[in-house]
């Protein structure tokens, strides 16, 4: 016992160590000497780590990369907060946007597909005992929650499906929902979402068809989570924050023998959500846990809201074995009035012009660095193309290609600009699908051309050599 106390001491070196030297050798060779006096203990003063700096605090700061982090303050035991995003307290939507939800809903039954949206709460409403004494003086925090419920009701009169979420804002938490210097929600926020959407769906008669199974989860390490916030900081201030340090969990089922034999169905509810819903977090396997059922992730991560989802409706599984239920999570600061967002989620839903006689069709290439012109309503005689009665399909030969400009114009002179600009970590073969705009001086306006390309404006860099582009332009659903 004696070597390895020695051992063990000698590793920490300095005057410890030789006072216990001393005090073995005394001891092995008998000596009635009495046992040397040991230097008191270290004492450490300790005190709250990393004030934000002034930089933090300017507007101005905030460019780039960092208008998505506007504007940080230091809340208690080591939160961050962001005061626009986090600190939401109105949360209705433009009639036109819950219009196309209601749209999308509509035209995803026809195939069989009952539509979940997941809208999670802001972190000020699931952190609101976090926030520094000064912003949580000025938050409305019972506004919050009753804007928060409204927009839940408002999806749910849009034909949605939408989970009791609102329940997650009042009561106590065992543990928090989310991480303290990140956007993300923790696996126990995860876990108590998935709970919810169980409840909703197992009332369902239609989720009762489905065959049930027993899934199990278990804690699998660590999450380690510096925290997108403090990356920021990191940036804005020069330093940085210790890693927040959580459980991390898994969840797993045995199979059936059909399973097993590879002759499994393919589930038959599908998620479609942002990082949040990232296999770190499990939320797909706390979904299967509380369903009881099979659930494909097809989450993507840094694709913003509608990378997944997109994907997904273009992909050749939905076309061939849409599921039951199609989960949508997003955060709620998401921006669902994004003009362009339901332009192209809804023709996706009817596969472009893949299966509607084209008005005009022409296969052109592309000209590296300048905009190409490609369909043209002319020729002697110009149809009556009507804005809002019409999509466009682009099909590129070159799949890697995520990024398009297009420049469309119409007879009363009109040019509607915008660049589409995909997630790199998804895959839509190189496909670009939009309905024409709506709207004044849009709806009833004649189609005239489209020309595609880099945007002209932007300093982009050119197109590779050789792309092609197939450009369609048919009747959309209406």
């Amino acid at each position: 016992m004696m070597i390895l106390t020695l051992r063990h001491v000698l590793r920490r070196g300095g005057q410890w160590t030789a006072a216990l030297i001393s005090l073995c050798v005394a001891t092995v060779a008998g000596a009635q000497t009495s046992p040397p006096a040991f230097p008191p203990l270290p004492k450490y003063e300790l005190q709250a780590c990393c004030e934000l700096c002034p930089a933090a605090a300017d507007p101005a700061t905030y460019q780039g990369y960092l208008e998505g982090f506007r504007m940080i303050v230091q809340g208690k035991n080591g939160w961050l907060f962001r005061t626009e995003d986090d600190l939401l307290d109105q949360f209705a939507l433009q009639p036109q946007t819950y219009a196309a939800i209601g749209t999308l809903q509509r035209r995803l039954a026809e195939h069989g597909v009952t539509l979940v949206m997941l809208p999670i709460p802001p972190r000020g409403l699931m952190a609101w005992e976090q926030l520094p004494d000064h912003i949580a003086q000025g938050f409305a925090r019972d506004m919050a929650r009753v804007g928060y419920q409204v927009l839940l009701e408002d999806l749910r009169q849009q034909g949605v499906v939408v989970p009791r979420l609102g329940q997650l804002v009042y009561g106590p938490s065992p543990s928090p929902f989310y991480f303290k210097r990140d956007h993300h929600w923790t696996p126990h926020g995860a876990r108590r979402t998935a709970q919810q959407v169980a409840e909703a769906l197992q009332a369902m008669d239609r989720f009762a068809q489905i065959p049930a199974k027993t899934f199990t989860t278990r804690q699998q390490g660590v999450v380690r989570k510096e925290g997108t916030y403090a990356g920021a900081v990191q940036r804005m201030c020069g330093f940085g924050y210790p890693e927040q340090v959580i459980p991390r969990f898994t969840t797993a089922t045995q199979g059936s023998a059909a399973d097993l034999l590879g002759d499994a169905q393919r589930p038959e509810v599908v998620l479609a959500g942002t990082s949040n819903s990232d296999p770190a977090y499990n939320f797909a396997g706390f979904l299967s846990e509380a369903l009881g059922v099979d659930v494909l992730n097809v989450s993507v991560t840094g694709g913003g809201i509608d990378a997944a989802l997109l994907q997904y409706l273009m992909s050749e599984d939905f076309r061939s074995d849409p599921p039951r239920f199609l989960i949508w999570e997003m955060p709620v600061y998401s921006n669902f009035d994004e003009e362009d967002l339901f332009r192209q989620i809804l023709p996706a839903v009817d596969n472009g012009c893949a299966d509607r006689e084209p008005a005009l069709e022409v296969t052109r290439s592309l000209q590296p660095d300048s905009l190409t012109e490609t369909l043209f309503n002319g020729g002697g005689t110009v149809q009556p193309l009507r804005g809002k009665q019409h999509l466009l399909d682009v099909q590129l030969n070159r799949p890697d290609i995520d990024k398009l400009h297009f420049s469309i114009w119409y007879t009363n002179g009109k040019n509607d600009n915008f660049t589409i600009e995909r997630s790199r970590h998804i895959d839509t073969q190189g496909r670009f699908i939009i309905n024409l705009r709506e709207g004044e001086d849009f709806s009833e306006a004649i189609f005239l051309g489209v020309d595609l390309g880099p945007d002209p404006d932007a300093g982009e860099p050119p197109l590779p050599d050789g792309v092609e582009a197939t450009v369609k332009l048919c009747e959309r659903r209406v």
